[in-house]
């Protein structure tokens, strides 16, 4: 137990916690990121690029593509970032997979977010392009997390 006068850091704790909560309420995905914590992957990767945006930021020269992108942190960034999309993209295949199969039933008390971006039409038909349904996956995802996690924590 915490002596009166020490302090506990909550934020990492409640951030995995909020990724997980949107993993699986907003896009049907069950993966256990609290228990991995810091190992698992995706979580990595989104720390290292959060690190690699605050580094580029702090180094004026580095805000010119073409040297961010040749250097290690650049480089490394590049890869975070394709990881991330990658995931992104394995959500929302397993999630259409699923729809296919099962279709979806409007009777049901949850749809989730992921089911809305995939079945939504306008006017004329058509649906949100692949590109448009991982932009806004992804954006829950990284933002959504971290974002909800700071005011919690």
């Amino acid at each position: 137990w915490l002596k009166p006068s020490e302090r506990f850091e909550v934020f990492e704790y409640v951030c995995l916690c909020t990724l997980e909560i949107i993993l699986k309420c907003a896009f049907s995905y069950n993966k256990d990121v609290q228990s991995a914590g810091d190992t698992n992957p995706y979580v990595k990767a989104v720390n290292r690029i959060s690190d690699s945006v605050q580094y580029r930021f702090m180094n004026p020269q580095l805000l010119w593509d073409f040297l961010w992108y040749r250097c290690k942190v650049g480089k490394q960034f590049k890869e975070d970032c394709d990881f991330v999309h990658s995931v992104a993209e394995d959500i929302i295949d397993r999630r259409k997979e699923t729809l296919d199969k099962t279709g979806l039933n409007k009777e049901d008390r949850y749809i989730d977010f992921l089911d809305i971006l995939l079945t939504a039409k306008d006017e004329e038909g058509r649906g949100l392009s692949r590109m448009e349904i991982r932009n806004e996956v992804d954006t829950f995802l990284f933002e959504g997390h971290d974002t909800t996690a700071r005011p919690i924590s």
